[in-house]
């Protein structure tokens, strides 16, 4: 059943706005009709954010810790904090919605269209460091679809080189860094921060396979 914003928000507990981001963002897929945005009710995200996100600089450092190496800039009482929060993690029924909640402030995630065409050579552009679906390491088949990180310097000659257009749904899917020095490179990127990614979709294939992954995760 198609839904508006309105109603998308108090079903999510949450704001217009607040949808309108999701919208934007391409977690809640929607299409404008008239200039208004319609919502199918059956993709509205399964889960809503269990509490405060960390600072990105602790969502780093969680990246790392859950990637089996301790961030040398945190400090002692932030390291404790974060080994706290990962056994909790480690031992929630829904990992992934607690993950999704704890490190949404790592990067800004933007979704766009591109030509099927135009997807290889986006993949093999090293100005983008594949992740999430992209990275081998999730275990899932994405040959129609590019996810990675980009720093902000790079994302506006990116847009204008592939001709992305904003899009909900998407087939790429960009993670914006703004501070270079915490920029993913060089590839492979950590296997916390695919966790990270794939537990953004709100999906049962992804879901699953974060599940999966932090079996190999040890306190």
């Amino acid at each position: 059943m198609a839904i508006s914003v309105r109603e998308a928000a108090l079903r999510l507990d949450s704001s217009s706005r607040r949808v309108l981001q999701l919208i934007q963002a391409g977690t809640i897929p929607a299409e404008k009709i008239s200039g208004v945005y319609v919502i199918d009710e059956s993709l509205l995200p399964r889960r809503r954010f269990r509490g405060r996100a960390m600072s990105k600089r602790m969502a780093w450092g969680f990246i790392s810790l859950l990637s089996g190496t301790d961030n040398p800039v945190l400090g002692a009482t932030e390291r404790y904090r974060l080994r706290q929060h990962l056994h909790q993690l480690l031992n929630d029924n829904d990992p992934s919605g607690l993950l999704m909640t704890w490190v949404r402030n790592r990067a800004e995630r933007l979704c766009f269209n591109v030509q099927n065409v135009a997807l290889e050579n986006l993949r093999n552009d090293p100005r983008l460091v594949l992740s999430g679906v992209s990275d081998q390491r999730s275990g899932l088949s994405a040959a129609h679809q590019v996810e990675g990180y980009v720093s902000q310097d790079h994302l506006s000659s990116i847009i204008a080189d592939y001709l992305l257009v904003p899009a909900s749904p998407s087939n790429v899917v960009l993670h914006v860094v703004d501070e270079p020095h915490l920029f993913p490179a060089p590839a492979p990127v950590r296997v916390g921060l695919v966790m990270a990614d794939l537990a953004d979709y709100c999906m049962a294939r992804e879901d699953a396979r974060v599940k999966e992954m932090m079996m190999e995760v040890h306190l």
